[in-house]
């Protein structure tokens, strides 16, 4: 499991093992703007450590959305903001993980941080569970309603051989410098590179990368503005 630390956030994860425990979160990915649905999302893979096929749903529990603000989460599929529970559940197969879940957030200008908890159980014994307990911060991202986040897009992923990630309308505050930081899945720093300008193109070579999951985040001005992951398979 990967507390995912490079970002200036509080994301914890706890464990409910009063009961046996099947289900386990990993791949913690959070803060970062998806601009497909226009909201700040954190994202996570859960993982049935059993050994037979168990059908999971997710739940959100989540305060009362302040000045316009929304919250919904995509499990199977995508839900509307007023779904509770996923109708639906996730069928994941024994000894196996699944990257489906996405939890978002719109803060329609709001910048005041909001908890949105996600819990992970199984279908036939709600007791054995697990939750994500996600602290969404829209100021470590500079929105507004009239501010508009950086684009980007990534890719390929899986890599083979390079990763590119192509930006624009980056920012830059009191000349500080803007780094792109690559990290394995253990949050260990793999290379550093600095950014010159708010538009560009990064190539990041990773044939000499063992396979497996890595993260990237954008930094500006000593805040990581976008974060994401991507999968090396040679």
């Amino acid at each position: 499991m990967k507390n995912f630390s490079l970002l200036t956030v509080a994301i914890l994860v706890n464990f409910m093992s009063i009961f046996a425990q099947t289900l386990q979160i990993e791949g913690i990915n959070g803060n970062y703007w998806d601009a497909d649905f226009e909201a700040i999302t954190f994202n996570c893979d859960v993982r049935n450590l059993s050994g037979e096929s168990v059908n999971v749903l997710a739940k959100k529990i989540a305060p009362a959305m302040a000045g316009g603000a929304q919250n919904f989460f995509c499990w199977t599929q995508c839900y509307g903001t007023s779904t509770i529970v996923s109708p639906a559940p996730l069928a994941i197969a024994a000894n196996t993980i699944r990257e489906e879940f996405h939890g978002y957030y719109k803060n329609n200008g709001v910048l005041d941080d909001v908890n949105i908890k996600y819990v992970f159980f199984l279908q036939d014994n709600p007791n054995d569970s697990v939750m994500l307990d996600a602290i969404f911060t829209p100021s470590t991202l500079g929105l507004s309603e009239n501010k508009t986040p950086i684009l980007i897009s990534a890719g390929p992923n899986p890599a083979i051989e390079n990763f590119s990630i192509t930006y624009s309308q980056l920012p830059s505050k009191n000349n500080a410098e803007n780094v792109l930081i690559i990290y394995n899945a253990f949050g260990q720093k793999v290379s550093t590179q600095s950014i010159t300008g708010n538009e560009g193109k990064l190539n990041f070579p990773v044939i000499s990368l063992s396979n497996g999951v890595y993260f990237y985040s954008l930094v500006c001005d000593n805040i990581p503005v976008y974060s994401g992951r991507f999968i090396v398979r040679h």
